[in-house]
């Protein structure tokens, strides 16, 4: 399956990524992580791996898929058939500098980054996401999971209709599940699964934010506590590990699997 992780910016897209991918690594299956944030460049280090080269640079950067790009959708999805020798693409075909795996077995791609002043909008890069999407074909057993990028514009380019289904993340507070109802909306416009993780929520805090959720329309799938060894990995750049946080993941893994 493909699962999109989504949310506000700072929920923690990313780790919880991370660990679904660890969880279904363990449960048997082999995960990807697709790095579609134009913006955080964290993903590699917090998840225990090298930094692969962005996919973007097989079309000479933004610059050049966004060259591309004017020429129309069409003019994209040619390059991808040359570069991948075909129509579908299997992730085994994507090699090294383009793909790298963690010490426990995740692969990390990454659609790019924005780091030039001037470069432009990071419009070509989601749609670089879709179409990609679109051609992957996933092998038995095999799991994709997409961290994007903060907020919603990806909604806009419509991303979300090559996956199978949307994780929205969301802290504790309430404009991040505000978001995450929007995207409950457009899971159900389009026909995909939803799931709700409640991330970084203190204890003291877990029933009034339970409460809140009720009162907006959600219903939490997964709620996980503020985590301090979490934040010191984040805070200093280091291999995310949490065994607390991770159980309850694995737990959220079984429950996606389950259907």
């Amino acid at each position: 399956m493909k699962l999109m992780v989504c949310g506000k910016g700072g929920t923690g897209k990313t780790v919880i990524s991370i660990l679904m991918a660890r969880a279904f690594r363990e449960l048997g299956y082999v995960p990807y992580i697709l790095d579609m944030d134009e913006s955080n460049e964290t993903l590699p280090i917090l998840a225990g791996a090298e930094r692969p080269r962005s996919l973007v640079e097989l079309y000479g950067g933004r610059r050049g898929l966004a060259q591309t790009l004017r020429q129309g959708e069409h003019s994209i999805l040619s390059m991808l058939s040359q570069i991948f020798a075909g129509g579908d693409i299997a992730l085994s075909t994507i090699k090294p500098p383009y793909k790298s795996t963690s010490d426990d077995g995740v692969g990390i791609l990454v659609i790019g980054k924005i780091r030039e002043f001037g470069e432009g909008c990071a419009c070509p890069l989601n749609v670089l996401s879709k179409l990609l999407l679109s051609k992957i074909k996933l092998s038995d057993k095999e799991v994709l999971i997409v961290d994007t990028d903060a907020g919603v514009e990806h909604v806009g380019r419509g991303v979300e209709e090559a996956t199978d289904g949307i994780v929205a993340v969301a802290d504790p507070t309430y404009e991040s599940l505000v978001i995450a109802k929007h995207l409950k909306e457009v899971a159900s416009r389009l026909g995909k699964k939803y799931w709700l993780v409640l991330n970084k929520v203190p204890e003291s805090m877990k029933d009034k934010v339970q409460e809140l959720c009720a009162k907006i329309g959600l219903t939490p799938d997964c709620v996980v506590p503020f985590d301090d060894r979490i934040f010191e990995s984040c805070m200093l750049g280091t291999k995310v590990s949490s065994e607390k946080a991770y159980a309850t993941i694995k737990e959220f893994v079984r429950r996606i699997l389950s259907g």
